[in-house]
């Protein structure tokens, strides 16, 4: 695969690191800028304080989604390599079993697909957590590196007009 596609996959993988990003940098990030120019007239003391803001919260909010995502992936481990219970097994059999029949699947082929799973115990007790929490494919690093690029892109953008204030204030005084 290359380079291009690896980084596409790993965007589209993290889709919901970015929108979260986005919407996180925005909101705190205004927050922090719409106070300080509240409270003085100086532009400059505005842009560092909320570029220092928007630096600060990505990366906070980059290390809180790589420890998540480092979370689900041995959370997953831990039941992948957990014995297996019996009678949790039969439960979520039985479990699967009506789900098939609730959604309208004849009795017969019920009966077949729960006579296949049966061989299968790890597939059954692993089965609900799967459709749950389908793995993405993406490394906690990638869902990471997103989270910081988009709350930090969200968070410069209220920050971006005390960046060109001063040069407009310099160019009407000329």
């Amino acid at each position: 695969m290359s380079a291009p596609a690896r980084i596409l996959a790993s965007l589209k993988a993290s889709i919901g690191d970015v929108v979260f990003g986005m919407e996180d940098g925005t909101v705190s990030i205004f927050g922090l800028v719409f106070g300080v120019a509240i409270s003085t007239d100086d532009p400059k003391t505005v842009l560092i304080a909320g570029a220092s803001g928007a630096a600060a919260a990505a990366v906070s909010m980059m290390a809180g989604t790589y420890l998540d995502a480092e979370s689900v992936r041995d959370a997953r481990r831990a039941r992948r390599d957990a014995p297996i219970d019996a009678a949790a097994e039969q439960a979520d059999l039985r479990a699967i079993a009506s789900a098939l029949a609730r959604g309208g699947m004849a009795l017969a082929d019920v009966q077949q697909v729960t006579d296949v799973l049966a061989r299968a115990p790890r597939a059954v007790t692993d089965l609900p957590e799967e459709l749950a929490e389908a793995d993405d494919g993406a490394s906690p690093s990638a869902h990471a590196f997103w989270m910081f690029v988009s709350d930090l892109f969200a968070g410069f953008t209220p920050v971006l007009p005390f960046a060109l204030r001063p040069c407009t204030a310099r160019a009407s005084s000329r």
